[in-house]
């Protein structure tokens, strides 16, 4: 609310007017002490006592602003998100299958115990990401692989880690050569707890969803209560003809799981009007390599550091969130991130050759990346 309006609302007076005030009733009521001037005790005590009644007027000017949609935060929000009939979506923990394996058989069936722990190299923030296995897997003696179901350690989206990112075990797992996420791993998107804009917008489009008969805005209302979905596309424009809806959804971790897709199709069909055709499904996955070159100073430069830390600022890039649609990318962007590596003096983007750019329907996935570093002498 704009601060005008707050104050019409709740007008707050300034320490000299409200001393003012406060001497003409004490005079009015033939108070003893009639000394008020500055540095004496009486007016200390006095300012003491206005300047807490001023600050109490500035605490309810901030209740009254969280009254109202537009300026509520946090619990205040919360709140006020029940008077729509929404809750705020709460933080979930990454679900997916974990590759282990091994180039060659020995004969010997394998066992990894439930409560293994996997882990990735250091991620963003100078974090390492550890996941849980869920349940007691077997190798069979003749197989070469087995699929271990695992739980991220903690919730967020963060743990949405990308293809080939988790490769170790903190437990030693005698007899298995290698260990790595696959491009189709998640089995449940992990999220964070929702922000104060994506519940405050949701509460807005609240509206939409007393359509009698629901509109793409109604289809759109609703899917986005369903923790785990980050986007929503709605092409209500008869994309397979007369009567059809199509749904297209972008979940926290890019790609959507069926688990996720499922959801939102249950979530629909509370909705769905009699002769309406609805199909929901994920944007088309586009893979996309990135290759390239960082020059770095020949003294001061780490190669092994900053080739680790270039390849997570790369795969960062890929991360989907509210101000990444995930289906554009620009050469620029990419250059950019790399040049804030300290000890970087330059940067050659070898792919893509020019700045990708694709319909909404589609989302750019993060394939192979190969970090060049050359040391440059000064």
């Amino acid at each position: 609310m704009d601060e005008k309006d707050l104050n019409s609302i709740l007008p707050i007076p300034n320490l000299d007017e409200m001393s003012n005030q406060v001497e003409k009733e004490l005079d009015a009521n033939d108070f003893k002490i009639k000394n008020f001037r500055a540095g004496k005790i009486f007016k200390a005590l006095e300012m003491i006592f206005l300047k807490s009644v001023n600050e109490l007027y500035k605490l309810l000017l901030q209740v009254v602003s969280m009254v109202f949609l537009p300026d509520a935060k946090g619990v205040w929000l919360d709140l006020k998100a029940r008077e729509f009939g929404k809750e705020r979506k709460q933080a979930i923990k990454t679900e997916g299958s974990i590759t282990v394996g091994r180039n060659t058989s020995d004969g010997m069936s394998k066992q990894i115990p439930k409560g293994t722990i996997f882990k990735t190299d250091v991620y963003q923030n100078d974090k390492i990401l550890r996941f849980i296995s869920t349940k007691t897997v077997v190798m069979q003696a003749d197989d070469l692989k087995a699929y271990i179901p695992v739980k991220a350690e903690f919730p967020g989206s963060i743990y949405n880690v990308s293809s080939g990112m988790i490769k170790y075990s903190v437990q030693h797992i005698p007899g298995i050569d290698y260990i790595t996420n696959e491009i189709n791993w998640l089995i449940k998107e992990g999220t964070d707890e929702e922000s104060d804009d994506s519940l405050r917008k949701r509460c807005e489009n609240t509206w939409a969803e007393l359509a009698a008969f629901p509109i793409g805005d109604t289809y759109r209302s609703y899917v986005n209560n369903v923790n785990g979905v980050l986007t929503v596309f709605v092409d209500d424009q008869h994309p397979r003809g007369q009567g059809t809806i199509d749904i297209i959804v972008t979940g926290v971790a890019g790609l959507p799981t069926e688990a996720l897709l499922q959801s939102v199709r249950e979530k629909i069909e509370e909705i769905k009007g009699p002769y309406d055709d609805v199909l929901v499904y994920g944007p088309e996955a586009i893979y996309q390599d990135i290759d390239v070159t960082v020059y770095i100073d020949d003294i001061y430069g780490d190669e092994t550091q900053i080739k680790l830390e270039a390849e997570n600022i790369i795969k960062s890039l890929f991360t989907i969130n509210d101000e990444n649609s995930g289906n554009k990318l620009y050469r620029a962007k990419i250059s950019h991130k790399l040049m804030s590596i300290e000890n970087v003096i330059n940067v050659i983007v070898n792919n893509p050759l020019e700045d990708v750019s694709l319909e909404i329907k589609n989302l750019i996935i993060l394939r192979d990346v190969t970090v060049n570093v050359v040391k440059e002498s000064s």
